[in-house]
């Protein structure tokens, strides 16, 4: 092994009973995935980063890596394939913190007291129509994912 690699392995525990390799080392504060210190200088990378660049090869300049479990912690590099912001964005995992409905693509409509959905893809904006309930909604925002993006795994393991 490598002394990067050993470096590496030796803040991973592989025990998960999900498949994850968890990273035992620091965090980044703020996103919560798991950082390791670079060079002699000491410059952060992050440790799925490292990881699919140990196992599976160079990441390009512009190249992003999806978490396929969204573990944030996860670094088992089976986990992880490279992706574009456009395809990782698409394989997010639940609500923006701000949410109001607790469901991605679902937003209230104070007017009428129902529900919208709405999506983006390629910067074009989609509406799946309003709905009674937020459960309503929500069934309609996967679906309506389901037929734009091609990275949703949540959404195709739920529907």
């Amino acid at each position: 092994m490598t002394d990067q690699k050993t470096k590496f392995m030796a803040r991973v525990d592989t025990e998960s009973p999900n498949g994850c390799w968890n990273w035992t080392g620091k965090t980044h504060v703020r996103c919560g995935y798991g950082m390791m210190s670079m060079g002699a200088r000491g410059a952060q990378a992050y440790a799925h980063r490292v990881s699919y660049s140990i196992f599976k090869g160079e990441i390009p300049d512009d190249g992003f890596i999806d978490h396929m479990c969204h573990n944030k912690k996860c670094v088992n590099p089976e986990h992880l394939r490279l992706s574009d912001a456009k395809l990782n964005n698409e394989n997010r995992a639940g609500a923006n913190k701000n949410s109001q409905s607790g469901a991605r693509g679902v937003y209230p409509v104070k007017k009428t007291g129902r529900w919208a959905v709405q999506i983006t893809h390629n910067r074009q904006r989609y509406s799946g129509g309003s709905y009674a309930t937020v459960e309503e909604a929500e069934r309609a925002a996967i679906a309506l994912r389901n037929k734009y993006f091609s990275h949703n795994d949540v959404d195709r393991r739920v529907a």
